[in-house]
């Protein structure tokens, strides 16, 4: 069973010694194959994704199916597609395939605690910049919750 909220791979492999031709076709219009035949020597990824402007509204299900040397295989197709929020609807940052990326330098509020702060550091990281905690080396240390400077971000 694949779950897509990207896209997902299928492998298509041989356990024999002989070539061998396969077909795949996914059961909806809303599941998109990268290949929909070819030849099997050793193994064949193939990239399962969903078109999300066809795909229904809610939970839906479907199938890839596999054809090839004599064998079917269907594998199982979940995907969900909420009505709400939508896109233009939606404020912050978005999950993706369990993953939430945010530049450091987006929170929402950052809460400094006396001399104890969040600084922004410029081109640190992949990309923009990243933020490094910072205190007086004779500052006591701080308590999380309670003297402890802060980040905040919308998800």
């Amino acid at each position: 069973m694949i779950r897509l909220s990207n896209r997902a791979k299928v492998h298509v492999f041989n356990k024999g010694r002989t070539p061998f031709a396969f077909t795949a076709a996914g059961s909806a219009p809303w599941i998109i194959l990268s290949e929909t035949n070819g030849p099997v020597e050793k193994d064949q990824r193939l990239w399962v994704r969903v078109d999300w402007s066809h795909a229904p509204q809610g939970s839906a299900r479907g199938e890839v199916r596999l054809t090839g040397a004599g064998t079917a295989v269907a594998v199982q197709v979940n995907t969900f597609n909420p009505s709400e929020p939508t896109r233009d609807s939606l404020s912050g940052f978005v999950e993706a395939d369990g993953c939430v990326s945010i530049e450091p330098e987006h929170d929402i509020r950052k809460v400094d605690a006396g001399d104890n702060r969040w600084i922004k550091v410029d081109d640190d990281g992949c990309t923009l910049s990243g933020i490094r905690a910072t205190q007086p080396a004779d500052a006591p240390r701080a308590t999380p919750g309670t003297d402890s400077p802060c980040l905040e971000y919308r998800m």
